[in-house]
């Protein structure tokens, strides 16, 4: 009995390791478990929209990145808007004429204020621009994400 395990002990070891690298869900929960709750910042963008304030951060969070959207109201107190996830993504530049950004605003719809674009790629590296809308009615932000075409 004690020759099986150094015969085959290793070869159990490789195969369990295995399992938990490569699946998706052992995967997740085992980088979670080893990284905490860590959270990198990796961005942020201060913009206004219809005379409101608002500051954007995006973060690193194990293999996700969260955008997370604050009103900045007087005396530079912050109030969390919204929280989106975007998961198994990876930070993106964008490369304008004049600088490299990885969280920037445009108006992209042509209408009355600017949109916050988050730029992201996907676990095949394509790439996605995620816009983050202001709704007046509900006063807080909605997602929409758009695929770049080559």
């Amino acid at each position: 009995m004690n020759s099986f395990f150094k015969n085959y002990g290793l070869l159990l070891s490789g195969l369990l390791a295995s399992v938990l690298i490569l699946s998706p869900t052992y995967r997740t929960h085992l980088t979670s478990f080893v990284e905490g709750d860590s959270r990198t910042i990796l961005g942020t963008l201060t913009f206004k929209v219809n005379n409101s304030k608002f500051k954007v951060v995006k973060l690193r969070k194990s293999r996700d990145i969260l955008v997370e959207v604050y009103r900045i109201r007087a005396g530079d107190t912050y109030t969390l808007v919204n929280t989106f996830n975007i998961p198994d993504s990876k930070d993106l530049f964008y490369d304008s004429q004049t600088s490299m950004t990885n969280l920037f605003s445009a108006n992209i719809d042509n209408d009355a204020g600017p949109e916050v674009v988050v730029p992201v790629l996907d676990e095949n590296l394509v790439a996605h621009l995620n816009v983050l809308k202001f709704d007046n009615n509900t006063r807080k932000f909605s997602q929409y994400s758009l695929k770049v075409e080559r």
